[in-house]
Parts: structure tokens; sequence; C-alpha cells
């Protein structure tokens, strides 16, 4: 049962890591070595692969939506809001 437990943890591990940079996999912005792993991950991991899907999806449709001018008056009601990162 020892033997067994670290592989669901390391895939449990691999799940996480893979839905964090499943963004930048679909944008290709990983390096060929990290695309390749989670391209074999995906292979075998139905869940994961599902959720790329989905998250592919919904970027796809995100991109057709039209885009809009934003209005001065919001523009300035936007940057007076306090981000909390101010120094002082």
């Amino acid at each position: 049962m020892s033997r067994w437990l670290p592989g669901l943890f390391r895939k449990r591990v691999d799940c996480v890591e893979v839905r964090r940079r499943a963004s930048d996999y679909l944008e290709s912005d990983l390096s060929a070595k990290e695309r390749e792993w989670i391209r074999k991950h995906l292979e075998l991991c139905m869940h994961c692969n599902s959720f790329t899907d989905s998250l592919s999806s919904t970027i796809s449709m995100l991109r057709d939506l039209p885009t809009e001018a934003i209005p001065d008056s919001l523009k300035d009601k936007l940057l007076q809001i306090p981000t909390g990162r101010e120094s002082g």
C-alpha cells in the first residue's frame, strides 16, 4: 500500500500543476519540454483533458466577443478605485 500512495499523490500534484499551467499551455507560453509533459499528461488524464478543453472553449468564446470602447467617464471612475498597492 505504501507504494500506491506516492503514485496517487504524484498524480494529484501533476493535475494541480497541469491545471495551473493550462492557460499557458493553450497560449503556447511554455517551453517545448513543459508542453510535451502536459500533452502526455492530458493523454492519460481525462479530468485534466476535459478541464483544458473547457478552458480552450471559454478562451475562444471570449475572443469572439465584440469589443467596445470604454467611456472616458468609466475609465476615470475605475482609476479612482484604490488598489491597496499604493506605497506611503
